[in-house]
């Protein structure tokens, strides 16, 4: 089994930890995707040169995949997750 799952890197600014934590868990649902959960992104520099709460979507990762059939039904449903996680 190859590499797979969904991640969210957040910034050390209060309040990250649970957006990411949201929209980790909204898109590893909604796809049945392996959550490999919110990881402390303090090293990324998109995320330790911000001073508001951030995360960074790797809104999945997979070896063996149709991309096509993916993107074209998954985009959308992926979009409406990240939004989903950050207002809940």
């Amino acid at each position: 089994e190859g590499a797979n799952g969904t991640e969210v890197y957040y910034s050390t600014v209060a309040g990250s930890k649970s957006l990411a934590t949201n929209v980790s868990n909204n898109i590893a649902s909604s796809f049945n995707f392996k959550n490999r959960g919110a990881k402390d992104g303090s090293h990324l520099y998109v995320l330790k040169n911000t001073q508001m709460p951030a995360i960074l979507v790797e809104g999945c990762f997979l070896d063996q995949i149709d991309l096509d059939k993916f993107i074209s039904k998954g985009s959308q449903i992926m979009a409406d997750n990240i939004v989903n996680g950050i207002i809940k």
